[in-house]
C-alpha cells in the first residue's frame, strides 16, 4: 500500500472460566475502535481446563493518507516565447488538478496530476469533480482519505460536490470509510499543491519549447518523482447532479452556509454530512439530501459525458498556419483536435 500507515495495537484478557455453558468474557483495552467477534468459540473444548488468562496482542493496520488539492492557473499551448509568431497565434488552454501528499509520513504518497485541455471540456464543477473522483478510486484501498483544499466555493464547495462525497464514499469504487475535506482560511499564502505546481513551471522552463498537449503532460511528469499523470479522456468526465434539498436547508437551524464551512466529514454507510464552521468548533451535522434519496438511501451513478467541447476552426487553423512550420512533428495533435463547427 502507498499510503502511510497506522497501526493500533489492543491487548485483549480473556478469562476463560472451566464451567459447563459459561460465557467465556472477554475485556478489552484499546487505543481505538475495535469490534471483538468471535474470538473464542470453543467451549466444549476447555471445560475441563483450569482458570486461566490468555494474553492476545492484534495488529489492526488502519490507511490514512493526507493530501492537498488545488487547480494550477491556466496555461496556454503552444508555448514557444522565443519565436515572435507565437505571440500573436491563437492559444489552447490546458487544466491540471494537481493532488500532493502533504507531512514528512506521506514518504510513500506520490502526487497525483489529472490534466486534460479546453478542446475536450472545460473546468466547471462537473470537470472538477470528476478529478477527485478519478483521485478517490486512484486510492481504493485506503480507509481515511483527507484533502486540504483551495476556500473556493465554485471549485471545492457545493451541493453537487457534497453529494458526490456522499455517492463515492458509500460506493464500492473505494474502500474508505471516512473522508475528510479542510479548507484553508482565505488569503493564505503557502499550500504544497503551490510548490508542485510551481515545479511544472521549471520543467517546461527546462524544456524550452511545449509545442502540445503530450509535451505538457511530460512536463507534468518531471515535475516530482513518482507523478501519477492522468491525461483526461471524456470516458473520465462524468454529469454530477446537485441531490441537496433547499427546503430541507432552509428549515435547518443554522442554516448551513457554504461560504462558512472549514470542514466537511462523510462516513461510509451514513447519507448525511458533517461540518464545521470553525476548525477548532463542534460538528453540525445536516441531512441536506433530497427525500428521494433519503428513502431509497442510495445516490444514483454518473452519466459519462459523451459532448465535448471542441475548438473553432478558426482558432484551429491558425494555430496550425502560424506554427505548422516551427512544429512539423507536432501537427498530429493540432490537426486533430475536434472543432466545434
Amino acid at each position: 500500500m502507498k499510503s502511510a500507515k497506522v497501526v493500533n495495537h489492543l491487548i485483549c484478557t480473556i478469562q476463560i472460566i472451566p464451567k459447563k455453558k459459561l460465557p467465556i468474557t472477554a475485556k478489552i483495552a484499546t487505543t481505538g475502535n475495535f469490534i471483538l467477534k468471535e474470538l473464542l468459540n470453543h467451549e466444549k473444548n476447555i471445560v475441563k481446563m483450569p482458570i486461566r488468562t490468555l494474553i492476545l496482542t492484534i495488529s489492526i493496520t488502519i490507511s490514512i493518507t493526507i493530501y492537498c488539492a488545488d487547480l494550477e492557473k491556466v496555461i496556454m499551448l503552444p508555448r514557444l516565447e522565443m519565436f515572435k509568431s507565437a505571440i500573436f497565434t491563437h492559444r489552447l488552454s490546458v487544466y491540471n488538478e494537481s493532488f500532493v501528499p502533504v507531512g514528512k509520513k506521506q514518504k510513500n504518497c506520490k502526487p497525483f496530476a489529472a490534466v486534460w485541455h479546453d478542446a475536450l471540456l472545460g473546468r466547471n464543477k462537473e470537470q472538477i469533480i470528476s478529478t477527485f473522483y478519478n483521485f478517490f478510486k486512484s486510492k481504493r484501498d485506503v480507509t481515511k482519505i483527507t484533502l486540504w483544499l483551495d476556500n473556493c466555493t465554485a471549485q471545492n464547495k457545493n451541493w453537487a460536490f457534497f453529494s458526490f462525497l456522499i455517492f463515492v464514499v458509500n460506493s464500492d469504487d473505494i474502500r474508505a470509510e471516512e473522508i475528510e475535506l479542510k479548507y484553508f482560511e482565505p488569503g493564505h499564502t503557502f499550500m504544497a499543491a503551490d510548490s508542485f505546481h510551481h515545479n511544472v513551471e521549471l520543467a517546461m522552463k527546462r524544456m524550452g519549447k511545449v509545442y502540445d498537449f503530450e509535451d505538457f503532460v511530460q512536463a507534468v511528469r518531471n515535475a516530482s518523482r513518482g507523478t501519477e499523470v492522468l491525461p483526461m479522456k471524456i470516458e473520465n468526465f462524468f454529469n454530477w447532479e446537485d441531490y441537496s434539498s433547499q427546503y430541507k436547508l432552509n428549515r435547518l437551524n443554522p442554516r448551513p452556509f457554504i461560504q462558512s464551512m472549514t470542514q466537511v466529514n462523510v462516513c461510509r454507510g451514513s447519507y448525511t454530512m458533517k461540518y464545521k464552521t470553525d476548525l477548532d468548533g463542534e460538528y453540525f451535522e445536516i441531512n441536506f439530501l433530497n427525500s428521494k434519496i433519503t428513502k431509497n438511501l442510495k445516490l444514483p451513478g454518473p452519466k459519462t459525458c459523451s459532448k465535448i467541447n471542441g475548438i473553432s476552426k478558426e482558432k484551429k487553423k491558425n494555430i496550425i498556419q502560424n506554427m505548422g512550420e516551427i512544429m512539423r512533428n507536432r501537427l498530429h495533435f493540432w490537426e486533430n483536435l475536434p472543432t466545434t463547427d
